[in-house]
């Protein structure tokens, strides 16, 4: 009889197949989505961090540093200092103390730092004698970022799970034509084995009765043999048969 263990085993590896594909390629994908997303977010952030020089080194050129600066965007913080002495800086309460710690040795680029629970995003230029830092709280930016990633997750899971059913469903209609078949040949075995069942237990008991008479002759056991030959002739007809149906199969 069929073994349904084997259909069952086939229809889990091709589920876990399809659910590892989907979710291999939904993983790369999320992480390219997350990835392109937080590239264009920290390019934003460094342009408008650009500008802000941009707009700040028109007014030092053009002013005395008694003179308020004017900041193109009021979230940005300006510290501004010449020979390491500061000249300049922009009130707020992120900072312990009025100028936040200038440990980063990075020049004319933008870098990313933590300051007690607040993220910044800065850029620092040298300019002369000048030095100017530009800061930016993205704690706003970041947070989208993770609310993006938790979207993305939730997204795949739910994915994952969909995927499944599908695959489930898919895997059962894929099997179902294997499966009728086996059922078919199965069948056919065993009508077959019980077709060639019948001649081989009447050749085989018309022998084991002349052997019941070794004394009597061929004539007197003319009726058994002829029937044993029969037997043999109609057995020998069906595995004729079996090949042949065999073949067209093929």
């Amino acid at each position: 009889m069929i073994n349904k263990k084997v259909f069952s085993e086939t229809k889990d590896k091709l589920i876990k197949i399809n659910i590892l594909v989907v979710s291999g390629f939904l993983i790369i994908f999320s992480l390219f989505t997350y990835f392109y997303f937080q590239s264009i977010t920290y390019n934003s952030i460094d342009t408008k961090l650009k500008e802000e020089y941009e707009y700040i080194s028109l007014q030092i050129n053009r002013s005395s540093y008694l003179n308020p600066i004017v900041l193109n965007d009021p979230r940005d913080l300006v510290y501004i200092y010449d020979h390491d002495r500061l000249i300049y800086y922009t009130k707020t309460d992120y900072f312990d103390n009025i100028v936040p710690n200038d440990t980063n040795e990075k020049i004319n680029s933008c870098f990313t730092y933590k300051n007690g629970k607040y993220t910044f995003r800065e850029l620092s230029v040298t300019i002369n004698n000048l030095k100017i830092r530009i800061i930016r709280n993205i704690d706003s930016e970041l947070s989208l970022l993770r609310q993006l990633l938790f979207v993305i997750s939730i997204g795949i899971v739910f994915s994952v799970i969909i995927t499944y059913f599908i695959a489930l469903y898919l895997t059962k209609k894929a099997l179902l034509p294997i499966e009728n078949a086996w059922y078919t040949q199965a069948k056919f075995i065993q009508d077959a084995s019980h077709e060639l069942r019948t001649p081989i237990t009447i050749v085989s008991s018309k022998l084991q009765s002349l052997l019941t008479v070794p004394s009597n002759t061929i004539n007197d056991e003319v009726e058994t043999i002829a029937d044993a030959m029969n037997e043999t002739r109609r057995l020998k007809k069906m595995i004729s048969d079996l090949l042949s149906l065999s073949k067209e199969d093929a």
